[in-house]
């Protein structure tokens, strides 16, 4: 039956029905000469075409009539089936996330288009600085999880006008894209940057190459997935007495009172640096923190022999006393790339190493093609001989950077050079943050995803350019200090109600005092207060 599109000829189709049946059953019962239940019943069995038999039409005109109800009936059950699913599809529509008629009414709040795995992480770690956030995703999937995280949303496509025109670009702190797809970035890059010139597009770009013309597309914070993951192979490769993990850039410029330093023994740092104070240490991965037994009420939040610990110092001591000539090069007789990408070129052009101390492993004809171009020794990788091909090529002292395509084989790499008893260094790059711990388990000493990295780093951005307090971003939570001002989300809030909403407060600072205290539950804050806060990752 088509489609009935008209309300008022559907109301009409209905009272006509409801006046054949009504007419049937007066009809029959006086043609008939039967009870007026009989009449209900007969007519009822008719058109709902059952036919029983044990009432009968046996006059001509009740005949008719029979015929007329058989007919009404095949009818009504067809429009009724309409009405419903109609009903159905009303619902499901009205229920639906819809774009708003009229722009959102926010000011200072960050888009993110696209709730991928790294959109969901950038997402979260604003969520987290009690930013507002709005996300557009066109995934219903996506949609979903994202509302049952509680983000405002809307179900768009970002690259339509349509979209970008009730998002209120010209009030946000700024748009993030994160799409996947480098073409439809510079798409979206184009449309918004014509509804706003002064908005700030952060983006992520798959190829060095587009990264190079994303500025013509209007995105003026955009980084390169493989130049970034060189600077951070770049960093794993440096090793000094006392490391500061925010730079000395960033430690200026933003709003800040403390920068965090890295040392590799734990010990009494007083003597060096007066206002030193404890955080806690990495894991053996570098991936997470955990927390220090002084703010743990004595109780040790982890299990591991620690050799990376963490200490908060006032930024101006450590602008006076921390010199760039305390990093140095981690020594390496050789490094072997296996698996030849984007990120391998990169670190080959910017290390500075002879040909002699450089290897490639290569999985694949694409690898090879790419490797030709490197006047370097290859050796082709084989998952039946990975024994055979380690154990020839493998020496003391080697730094392996592992970025095979087909983590089959990093995982197979991993496990075999831990087998091999050699003394390497291992940085492995794999595509999922769920990837970490396995290699972890199997020997892998740095493990790099892109899910992790690119996520800290455009957000890192984004602090920066808006002059807040650096970040310290760990697979397991994210720490930062918060300065509280009048009628914010931290004014006139108890420590114990903040690490109830999972912000776990560590130190505080009194405007006026000089140094952080260990923050006790009853402490209350109020404009001008400083907080380290640890916000542990729930999801």
């Amino acid at each position: 039956m088509p489609r009935l599109e008209s309300l008022p000829l559907q109301r009409l189709l209905v009272s006509v029905i409801v006046s054949i049946i009504s007419l049937s059953v007066v009809l029959f019962k006086f043609f008939e000469n039967v009870t007026w239940l009989d009449s209900v019943y007969f007519v009822i069995v008719t058109i709902s075409t059952v036919g029983y038999g044990d009432v009968t039409a046996k006059e001509d005109i009740t005949k008719v009539v029979a015929i007329i109800l058989i007919i009404t009936g095949i009818i009504s059950i067809a429009l009724a089936s309409q009405l419903i699913l109609d009903k159905v599809i009303q619902y499901q529509l009205t229920n639906r996330i819809t774009l708003p008629k009229e722009p959102l009414k926010l000011e200072n709040h960050i888009i993110i288009a696209g709730y991928g795995s790294k959109g969901r992480r950038v997402a979260q770690l604003l969520s987290e600085r009690r930013l507002k956030v709005v996300i557009v995703e066109l995934d219903e999937d996506r949609v979903k999880l994202a509302e049952f995280r509680g983000f405002q949303l809307i179900q768009g496509d970002i690259t339509k006008p349509a979209v970008l025109q009730i998002l209120s670009l010209e009030k946000s702190m700024g748009l993030f894209l994160l799409l996947h797809n480098d073409n439809l970035t510079i798409q979206a890059g184009i449309v918004a940057r014509s509804y706003s010139e002064s908005l700030d597009i952060y983006a992520e770009l798959q190829s060095s190459q587009i990264y190079k013309i994303a500025s013509y597309a209007g995105i003026n914070k955009g980084i390169s997935e493989a130049n970034f993951l060189t600077n951070v192979v770049q960093e794993k490769l440096t090793h000094s007495e006392v490391e500061l993990l925010v730079s000395r850039k960033d430690l200026i410029a933003q709003e800040s009172s403390i920068g965090y330093v890295q040392i590799h023994e734990e010990g009494d740092l007083s003597k060096r640096f007066q206002s030193a104070i404890p955080v806690g240490h990495f894991s053996d991965d570098l991936n997470e923190l955990y927390l220090h037994h002084s703010l743990t009420n004595g109780n040790p939040s982890f299990n591991l022999e620690a050799n990376h610990f963490i200490y908060a110092i006032d930024r101006e001591e450590l602008q006076v006393k921390i010199k760039t000539e305390t990093v140095t090069q981690i020594p390496h007789k050789r490094v072997i790339f296996a698996g030849v990408s984007e990120l391998t070129e990169n670190l080959m052009k910017r290390l500075d190493l002879a040909l002699d101390q450089m290897l490639i492993l290569w999985d694949d004809l694409d690898d090879i093609v790419a490797a030709d171009e490197i006047n370097c020794k290859k050796v082709k990788w084989k998952l039946e001989d990975a024994d055979k091909i380690l154990s020839e090529i493998v020496e003391d002292g080697d730094l392996i950077i592992c970025s095979f395509k087909d983590i089959t084989h990093s995982l197979l790499l991993t496990v075999t050079l831990k087998n091999l008893d050699r003394k390497t260094n291992l940085i492995l790059i794999v595509p999922y943050s769920y990837d970490i711990e396995p290699f972890v388990k199997v020997g892998a000493e740095v493990v790099i995803t892109p899910q992790q990295v690119i996520p800290k780093a455009l957000f890192s951005i984004f602090l920066r350019e808006n002059q807040f307090a650096p970040s310290l971003v760990f697979t397991n939570g994210h720490l930062y200090e918060e300065v509280v001002v009048q009628g914010d989300y931290f004014n006139f809030k108890k420590i114990k109600n903040l690490k109830n909403e999972g912000l776990n407060v560590l130190y505080a600072k009194r405007l006026g005092d000089s140094q952080y205290t260990i923050a006790s539950y009853n402490f209350k804050t109020k404009p001008g207060d400083r907080l380290i806060i640890w916000a542990k990752h729930e999801y």
